[in-house]
């Protein structure tokens, strides 16, 4: 059973206070030198903050879900990392000054839980946020550019893959394809044309959730994956997990952006 209204906005505030607390604790104890327990303080305060988004925005798919779950995981990896005896980037001398990083971790998380809750009581309350969203009636994704993204996409990649010297380039890893890739004159946005058509698929299914047959939709994703097969193949041949990654995260937003999870 969904718990009501009240219970959620009394989490969700729960949550975003303890986030707060944490992150001030953390940022104390990283101002007093301590890195260790700004670590566990701060690592606290940023799950609270990600739990507290949740319970605000009601669906795990949302921006600011996203939003605070890649702050955690780009503000404590570092820190983690150097605090276990591993090498960061030259960019950052040694010694790091984890502690003093931690400070300002845990001070973005206070900003961050106090934007939450000032955006609670600006919220409309003229339903239930969590549930099931209705696309406009006026909503129009033509399948047939998103289609042609895909496909483009994959002529793009092609080229680019013949133009670097085959199928053999493949073999030899991704930072020899790709610096032959950035070598050549006019290169091809294969990747921003290849996320454009996964964003349209996506919000085309997410438009007609409910209203599609097995056969219609099973078509439609054979086509699509016909459409991408170049251009998502040599990504993942060549392991680029940067532009894969993205692809997955855009099509989950499109296809979650009336019925979230």
């Amino acid at each position: 059973m969904r718990p009501d209204k009240h219970t959620e906005s009394m989490g969700a505030v729960a949550a975003l206070l303890t986030a707060m607390a944490a992150g001030a604790a953390g940022a104390m104890a990283g101002s007093a030198g301590h890195g260790v327990p700004a670590l566990w303080l701060t690592a606290a305060a940023a799950t609270a903050l990600f739990l507290g988004a949740r319970a605000v925005t009601g669906h795990w798919s949302s921006l600011a879900v996203l939003c605070c779950g890649f702050f955690a995981i780009y503000g404590l990896s570092g820190p983690v990392h150097a605090l276990m005896g591993g090498h960061l980037a030259e960019l950052f001398t040694w010694p790091y000054r984890t502690s003093a990083f931690l400070v300002q971790q845990g001070v973005a998380t206070i900003g961050l839980a106090a934007g939450l809750l000032a955006a609670m009581h600006r919220v409309p309350d003229d339903g239930d946020a969590a549930g099931t969203r209705q696309a406009p009636g006026n909503a129009s994704i033509p399948l047939s550019i998103a289609l042609g993204c895909l496909a483009t996409a994959s002529v793009m990649e092609l080229t680019t893959l013949v133009r670097v010297g085959g199928l053999a380039v493949i073999a030899l890893g991704k930072a020899e394809y790709q610096s032959r890739a950035s070598a050549l004159l006019l290169t091809l946005p294969s990747d921003e044309v290849a996320a454009l058509g996964i964003a349209l698929l996506a919000l085309w299914f997410s438009v007609r959730r409910g209203r599609l047959g097995t056969t219609q939709r099973r078509l439609v994703i054979l086509a699509a994956s016909g459409a991408a097969l170049p251009v998502v193949g040599i990504a993942i041949a060549l392991g680029r997990r940067g532009p894969l990654f993205s692809w997955v995260l855009i099509g989950v937003i499109g296809v979650t952006m009336y019925q979230p999870l």
